[in-house]
């Protein structure tokens, strides 16, 4: 692709939101319950969407087939099965879905692990960078809410927005992946913690409206991410201590 100097254009870099969530020990599975969320997860994807690539509604597919709510029927075919076809025994669900634009342009990509016996789940909507635009040209306020509005329907407890480039620098610092360009913290601030030089809070939105994101500069996370993963290593630790603090009163 070239630039109209004549140039040679740098394709932008995906991004990608992703939530998380804990299971209670010994809980009964609905799936019901878990299409529904993922049903609600399309839901604020598709919501978010038209400032950045219009009004047009998206084909959600799985390479196969169209796929519209309800998604029960999908939810359990995707779990996970022995090679003779038989099923796991506490198995997740495990698939993903294709959100094209008219033309069959593949706008954002949706994947999932969900229920079975598992300790912890997922959810991740991947944004292509070329379509729906570098994450630096997005809005903080419009990216908390759409991280907000993704791990609701999970009620997640950890969610962040990051691009390739930066959890490559995370993985580089030594950080988890609990923490990104913006990361949702459900309940606000640990205690004591400082927000890093080059990082400012959000407040939270729908059930997290007594948390807090956390947003880097957006420019530095395109141009110089490993400067924003040395302060993502801080607020991970903080998050980290904060979580064990927390075990240790139970």
């Amino acid at each position: 692709m070239r630039t109209p100097d004549g140039g040679t254009a740098v394709a932008a870099d995906d991004w990608t939101v992703q939530v998380l969530t804990r299971y209670r020990p010994g809980r009964t599975v609905e799936w019901a319950v878990t299409a529904r969320a993922i049903e609600g997860v399309m839901d604020a994807v598709e919501n978010a969407l038209p400032p950045a690539v219009g009004t047009a509604a998206l084909r959600w597919s799985d390479g196969d087939r169209e796929w519209t709510p309800p998604l029960l029927d999908l939810v359990l075919s995707r779990r996970e099965r022995h090679d003779d076809g038989d099923l796991v025994s506490g198995a997740s669900s495990v698939g993903d879905l294709r959100g094209e634009l008219p033309g069959g342009r593949p706008a954002v990509a949706l994947s999932w692990e969900l229920g079975g016996q598992a300790a912890v789940g997922s959810v991740r909507a991947r944004f292509d960078g070329d379509i729906c635009g570098p994450l630096q040209d997005r809005s903080p306020q419009w990216l908390a809410e759409l991280l907000c509005s993704v791990a609701d329907p999970l009620d997640a407890d950890r969610g962040q927005i990051t691009t390739r480039a930066l959890s490559r620098a995370l993985g580089r610092a030594g950080a988890s992946l609990d923490v990104g360009a913006l990361t949702l913290l459900p309940i606000g601030l640990p205690h004591g913690i400082a927000i890093p030089d080059g990082f400012h809070p959000i407040p939270g939105q729908q059930r997290y409206a007594g948390g807090v994101v956390i947003v880097a500069d957006l420019h530095t996370v395109a141009v110089s991410p490993d400067v924003v993963a040395a302060g993502l290593l801080e607020i991970d630790r903080a998050m980290d201590s904060g979580r064990q603090g927390e075990a240790t009163r139970r």
